[in-house]
C-alpha cells in the first residue's frame, strides 16, 4: 500500500523546514496564551463583570496571533507548504473523495443527536424540558468556559470552526507530514500527522477510544494535502469537520437561549 503524492508535495518536502521548537511556539503561542490571560490577576475584574467582553477580546488577540504565525510561517518556509497554483476541478474531486467517509461518518451522528434534542424539546413536561436543555448544555459547552455567555459562545465558535484549522493544519498536514515524509514515506507521514492530531487533542477530550476519529479526522486532512498537493483543501477539510461537529452544540445552546 502506498500514497500517491502530488508532485508539488514531493518537491515541498526536499525544501527547508522549521524545527520542532519552531513548530511548538507556532501552535503553543496562538493556542494557549490568549486563554492565560484570565489567570493574569490583572484581568480578573473584567472576566468576572465582563466575560463576554473578555472573551471577544481574547478571540480577537487570538486572531491576532493565529494570523501573524501564518504570515511568519508562509514568509520564511513557503517554499515547504505553499504553490502559487490553484486547486483545479480534478483536485477538488479528489478531495471531495477523500473527505467523504468523514463526512458522513459525523453527518449520521450529528443528524441523530440533533433529532434526539428537538424531540425531546417537545416533551410536554417543560420543567423536565428546561432541567434536560440545562444539562445537555453543560455537557456541550463547559469544556470551553462557555457558561451561558453569548459572546463566550461566539468566541468559541470561530475559534473551532477557523482559527484552529488555519493554525493545525499548515503545521500537521504541512510541515509535520514534510519531516516524516523525508525519512519514512508518505504513509508514515500521514499516520504520524494523524497520530499528533489526536494526542493534541487528549488534553481536551481525555484518553479513550474519542480520539479514534480524530486519528482519522487528522489522517483524512493529511492525505488530502499529499495527494491534492493543496494545504489550502486541507484547511477546508478541517474547517468543513468542525463545523458539522458543531452543529448539536449550536442546535442546544439556540433551544437554551430562546427559552424564555
Amino acid at each position: 500500500m502506498r500514497i500517491l503524492a502530488h508532485p508539488n508535495v514531493v518537491q515541498q518536502v526536499s525544501a527547508q523546514q522549521p524545527n520542532l521548537t519552531v513548530l511548538l511556539v507556532c501552535l503553543v503561542v496562538p493556542g494557549q496564551l490568549p486563554g492565560m490571560l484570565s489567570h493574569c490577576r490583572i484581568f480578573d475584574s473584567v472576566a468576572e463583570h465582563h466575560y463576554s467582553a473578555f472573551r471577544i477580546g481574547v478571540l480577537l488577540v487570538q486572531l491576532g496571533l493565529t494570523f501573524g504565525v501564518v504570515m511568519f510561517l508562509r514568509s520564511r518556509y513557503s517554499s515547504a507548504i505553499w504553490t502559487a497554483r490553484q486547486p483545479g476541478r480534478p483536485r477538488f474531486l479528489l478531495f471531495v473523495a477523500i473527505l467523504l467517509p468523514l463526512f458522513l461518518f459525523h453527518l449520521f451522528h450529528t443528524l441523530r443527536a440533533v433529532q434526539t434534542m428537538l424531540v425531546c424539546a417537545r416533551l410536554p413536561d417543560q420543567a423536565q424540558v428546561a432541567q434536560w436543555l440545562a444539562s445537555i448544555y453543560h455537557q456541550a459547552w463547559d469544556r470551553e468556559g462557555v457558561g451561558t455567555y453569548l459572546g463566550a459562545l461566539v468566541s468559541a465558535s470561530v475559534t473551532s470552526l477557523f482559527l484552529a484549522p488555519v493554525l493545525e493544519e499548515p503545521v500537521l498536514s504541512g510541515f509535520v507530514v514534510n519531516v516524516i515524509a523525508k525519512r519514512y514515506g508518505f504513509i508514515a507521514a500521514a499516520v504520524g500527522a494523524a497520530l499528533g492530531f489526536a494526542l493534541m487533542h487528549a488534553f481536551k477530550v481525555g484518553l479513550g477510544v474519542q480520539l479514534l476519529p480524530l486519528f482519522f479526522a487528522g489522517l483524512s486532512y493529511a492525505t488530502i494535502r499529499i495527494c491534492t498537493g493543496s494545504l489550502l483543501l486541507a484547511v477546508l477539510g478541517h474547517c468543513t469537520i468542525n463545523g458539522l461537529v458543531s452543529i448539536p452544540q449550536w442546535v442546544i445552546a439556540a433551544l437554551c437561549f430562546a427559552r424564555p
